[in-house]
């Protein structure tokens, strides 16, 4: 029989999806209310070159850019983290203005072996997290680079994130190795 062993923590980050004209630097300081210190911060990716799946809510000229996370976090609080960035979105949100919906945030972890990423939609490819919400492995790590899968959504598999998402992997990778050998603190002892 398999031993029960507590799960390896991850490092959280969240992609931001931003309408035209909305401030990064402001979502990102709600971020921080709701998770922690931002670690790391990518660069301003086009989105609408890769779909317009939500140019009905959100607009046309949609931007992506993803933050880090300060720490590790334990990888069975995913979707407590997707319930947090929606308070969030709705800080944000319009009711009586286009477009209602300008910021969208989608939490996931970074392990070193590959990127899950929670939703609120189901499918074949994802499994319940809890409280509403499934997780899907997006993304494989592997020793020369990242692999998507058949379901990775197409700006996920084009490889444009993928400087940043290394960047997170090798931080994971140095403080996963540090948490196991007990020099850093287990995730939960403080926010997690």
């Amino acid at each position: 029989m398999a031993e029960v062993r507590v799960p390896a923590p991850a490092k959280l980050i969240c992609g931001l999806l931003l309408a035209r004209g909305v401030e990064a630097a402001g979502v990102e300081a709600e971020l921080e209310v709701a998770f922690g210190p931002i670690e790391e911060r990518s660069e301003c990716f086009d989105f609408d070159r890769f779909t317009s799946y939500y140019e009905e809510e959100m607009g046309p000229g949609l931007s992506r850019k993803f933050v880090s996370f300060c720490g590790l976090k334990n990888q069975e609080s995913l979707a407590e983290f997707k319930r947090r960035a929606y308070a969030v979105e709705e800080l944000f949100r319009h009711k009586d203005r286009e477009p209602i919906r300008p910021v969208n945030l989608d939490p996931g972890l970074v392990f070193p072996g590959k990127l899950i990423l929670a939703s609120a939609k189901d499918g074949p490819q994802r499994v319940p997290l809890g409280s509403g919400f499934f997780g899907e492995v997006t993304l494989f790590f592997k020793k020369d680079g990242i692999s998507a899968l058949p379901w990775t959504y197409p700006d996920y598999a084009s490889g444009v994130y993928n400087g940043f998402l290394l960047k997170v992997r090798r931080r994971c990778i140095e403080e996963t190795q540090a948490w196991k050998a007990g020099e850093a603190d287990a995730p939960g002892t403080r926010e997690s």
